[in-house]
Parts: structure tokens; C-alpha cells; sequence
């Protein structure tokens, strides 16, 4: 093709090339506005992303360490007569050793639950498994390894002495519930007793537990105290009955005596005044 028609060419499609630029802009246009929110999109996906990998590197965390055992256990099953010891990467190291402590420093802030004290015990096996790194990092986290052991054992022994004090403590409230509920026992009325006796079940109830070897022995104490009271009213009860079937009986017989009063019949004074008399003497026994 010549210059000339080239030339032509391009006159020819002026309006095409126009709107090529036209759709061009728009789309950078439109790309440059959409660009935020994709941007905050990108953001939040990668926050939630972040949360679930801390999630699942939480829950295996002891997992990682065992393995990282197990490994090092093989290393050593192997021949003693192989002529090749495998090399030692000291940078694989020191990240085993952030590792356990990352772990450890979670343990240590975390709650202490029925595991916890296992999984440390397992991270201290994994740190001496690894043993001496050949490196200048190596004094350092070590002792922030150590600062952690030492405060996990601390928190510990602070949280059984805690414990100790606190079921001591308990056991003198629940001495002092037994000690008002044997008064209880020479209370003279007894519905009211029976009533103080509930009361200091309910806040016996809600104390904490005590030394193990010492439960049973206050709580014997507190239901022997509550077996006499709870006898009493049971004898207060049945002499209530007794003492009202008596009274029936005695009501019945007036009864009976006055029945045979109502059909007397007479035309003389003195009868009637005998019999008003004889009624009111009912009425006093």
C-alpha cells in the first residue's frame, strides 16, 4: 500500500478512531472510581482471611510442635554408622524457637484449662529437642523463653495458693452455717426454725467447695443439725393431729348431748330454765 493511500485510509475512519479514544477514557475513567471500594473490599477479605488463619494456627499449635518432636526423634533413630550428618539450618531453628515461644506466650495469657499445663510441658521438650543454635539471636530468645516459663509457673503456684485460701475460707462460712443450724435444734417453735434451717441450706448451697477431705465431714455435720429440727417438726406435726382428733372426739359427744336437748318440749318455766342451763354448761367444757 502507498503513502498516498494510507492517507486516504485515515481520512477515510476519522469518526472510528474518535470513539476508540472516547471508550478508551471512559474505561480509565471508570476504573479509577470503582478502585476505592475494590481497595476496601480487598481489605476486609483480607482482615477476615487473617482471623481465620490465627484461629486455626491456634488450635494447632501443640500439633506443630509435636510434629516438630517426632521429626527430630527420627533424625536421631537414624544409623550410627551413616558417614553424612545432616546439616543443621540454624535459621530453621531460631523460627522453631519463635515458634514455641509464640505458643507459649498465648498459653501463658490465655485461661489455664485441663490441657495447658501438658501443652507447656510439651513446648519445654521441644525447646531442649532443639537444644544450642550457633547463633547471636539465640541468648535472646532464650530469655524471653525463660521469662515466660517463669511466669507461668508463677501464675500457677499464685492461683493453687489462691485456691487453698479461698476453700479455707469457705470452710469457715459453712462451720458458721452448721453452728447456727444446731442452735436451730432448741428453737421452741419450730415452723420458724424450719424456716431459718431452709434459709441457711440455700447459703450453704451457694459457697464454694471446700478441701476435698474436708466435704463430707461439713456437710454431715450441717445434715445431722437438720435431721433433729426436721424431727421435731415431724413430732410437732403428729401431736397437732393427735391433740385435734382428741378435740374431734370431744365435739362429737357435745354434739350428741346437745342433739338430744333440741327435741325437749314443756310448758313449765323451771324445765326450760334447767335446760338453758344445762346448754350453757356445753358450752363451757
Amino acid at each position: 500500500m502507498s503513502d498516498k493511500e494510507k492517507s486516504e485510509k485515515k481520512i477515510a475512519n476519522p469518526s472510528k478512531s474518535a470513539v476508540d479514544n472516547k471508550q478508551t477514557k471512559e474505561l480509565k475513567v471508570s476504573s479509577k472510581e470503582s478502585k476505592p471500594v475494590e481497595d476496601k473490599v480487598d481489605k476486609a477479605e483480607k482482615k477476615v482471611d487473617k482471623s481465620e488463619k490465627k484461629v486455626d494456627k491456634a488450635e494447632k499449635k501443640v500439633e506443630i510442635v509435636k510434629k516438630g518432636l517426632e521429626k527430630d526423634e527420627e533424625k536421631k533413630e537414624k544409623p550410627e554408622n551413616e558417614s553424612e550428618t545432616p546439616e543443621v539450618n540454624p535459621a530453621k531453628q531460631l523460627k522453631k524457637k519463635k515458634e514455641i515461644i509464640r505458643v507459649l506466650r498465648e498459653l501463658v495469657n490465655g485461661v489455664e484449662n485441663k490441657d495447658t499445663f501438658n501443652n507447656v510441658k510439651d513446648l519445654q521438650n521441644a525447646w531442649k529437642d532443639i537444644g544450642h543454635i550457633n547463633n547471636s539471636k539465640d541468648k535472646s530468645l532464650w530469655t524471653t523463653y525463660n521469662a515466660l516459663l517463669d511466669r507461668f509457673y508463677d501464675n500457677r503456684s499464685i492461683y493453687f495458693e489462691l485456691k487453698d485460701l479461698d476453700r479455707k475460707k469457705n470452710l469457715e462460712l459453712k462451720n458458721a452455717i452448721c453452728e447456727k443450724a444446731e442452735k436451730l435444734v432448741g428453737n421452741s417453735n419450730i415452723m420458724r426454725a424450719v424456716s431459718s434451717l431452709n434459709e441457711l441450706h440455700a447459703e450453704f448451697k451457694h459457697i464454694g467447695p471446700v478441701e476435698r477431705d474436708k466435704q463430707e465431714d461439713i456437710w454431715n455435720r450441717l445434715k445431722n443439725a437438720s435431721d433433729e429440727v426436721y424431727k421435731k417438726k415431724k413430732d410437732f406435726i403428729a401431736n397437732i393431729k393427735e391433740s385435734l382428733n382428741e378435740n374431734l372426739e370431744k365435739k362429737s359427744k357435745l354434739l350428741d348431748e346437745i342433739n338430744k336437748i333440741k327435741n325437749f318440749k314443756s310448758d313449765k318455766f323451771k324445765e326450760w330454765n334447767n335446760k338453758t342451763k344445762e346448754v350453757l354448761s356445753l358450752k363451757d367444757k
